[in-house]
């Protein structure tokens, strides 16, 4: 790949889903960046409590949000945190964790420069 923390892939299939005078990307993007953050709060709060289902749930949600939008980084990052929680080891998905501020991010900012918000 391209070192960008997007599929473009993703972006350009929800391009095509776009009809007249409706933009998909941008909106589904909205949701993503409004409610990500979010997802990160109960996938972090979760980690505190220890419970490695609470954290594979929480993981596994967030993956699907960022691949549904393209953020293919980000999905890595919680992918990683859910294959870790499936094991049992919170330790591991904590570990894992500490990169998903830092892909969110890129994510964030790479989406917003497709949309042309940036």
């Amino acid at each position: 790949m391209n070192g960008s923390p997007l599929d473009q892939g993703v972006l350009a299939e929800l391009r095509a889903l776009s009809g007249a005078g409706q933009d998909l990307l941008a909106e589904v993007v909205g949701v993503f960046v409004d409610e990500a953050p979010r997802q990160i709060q109960a996938l972090q709060a979760a980690l505190a409590g220890g419970d490695a289902a609470l954290v594979l749930r929480a993981a596994h949600r967030l993956k699907g949000s960022a691949n549904g939008v393209g953020a293919r980084a980000m999905g890595d990052v919680a992918a990683a945190i859910e294959s870790a929680a499936r094991g049992g080891d919170v330790g591991r998905a904590a570990r894992e964790a500490q990169g998903l501020a830092e892909a969110f991010d890129a994510a964030r900012a790479a989406l917003e420069r497709e949309i042309g918000r940036a």
